[in-house]
């Protein structure tokens, strides 16, 4: 989290948890990816608090290395596939599935881009009005960010289940607050709000534990 390594490893902590509930509450195989979703981002808050505690031990006060490569890699290579191919796993409905499915290779050729920038460049970590602020040497284009936006959100409301729409909207309104009020931080504010939303992951299964997942009006 963009705050401090406390907040960080907090945020881990919570988000871990409601992940292992979340798995527990899993009925079946297709339901795995999106239950671990919450421990997956609890891993990558993780490494933000790390990067947090590496800040002080850098005299140039800049972080670079292992730390801030993994976390660039869950926020810009990871995501874009992992959140279509989680929903269209989920998935019961045919005709969705297939409104689902091309948004993975769009979700694979963001991600293919990103981390191909990623990689060229030298990314590091520097501590900017409280929050963290990563660097990869890559200029972005508008229309990269839009596909980011579409891929990590669209899927989730083409679901048939109203707690992933949930999700989805969740996700979608933390995205534009990061990208309007934190857009130097945006990478590590939106991967917080995307963070909080692992609650509406763990309603979603505790709704299906005790009956019927209901269908989007």
């Amino acid at each position: 989290m963009c705050f401090s390594p406390a907040a960080s490893f907090t945020a881990a902590a919570v988000t871990g948890s409601l992940g292992l509930i979340a798995l527990s509450r899993t009925r079946e195989r297709r339901d795995l990816l999106l239950a671990a979703t919450p421990v997956l981002f609890a891993v990558q808050q993780c490494l933000e608090g790390l990067i947090w505690l590496r800040m002080p031990m850098e005299a140039h006060g800049s972080v670079s290395g292992p730390l801030v490569l993994g976390y660039l890699v869950f926020a810009q290579g990871f995501w874009p596939v992992f959140a279509p191919l989680a929903v269209w796993r989920l998935e019961p409905n045919p005709a969705r599935r297939r409104l689902i499915a091309p948004w993975l290779a769009v979700g694979t050729a963001v991600s293919a881009y990103l981390l191909w920038g990623l990689f060229a460049g030298a990314p590091s970590a520097t501590v900017g009005n409280g929050h963290i602020v990563y660097g990869t040497g890559q200029v972005h284009l508008t229309l990269v960010g839009a596909a980011y936006l579409a891929v990590v959100s669209l899927p989730l409301f083409l679901s048939s289940y109203r707690s992933i729409v949930i999700f989805g909207a969740i996700v979608t309104v933390g995205w534009l607050v990061a990208y309007v009020a934190y857009l130097a931080a945006f990478q590590s504010v939106w991967c917080f709000f995307a963070a909080v939303a692992s609650v509406a992951v763990v309603g979603h299964f505790e709704v299906a534990r005790r009956g019927p997942r209901l269908a989007p009006a």
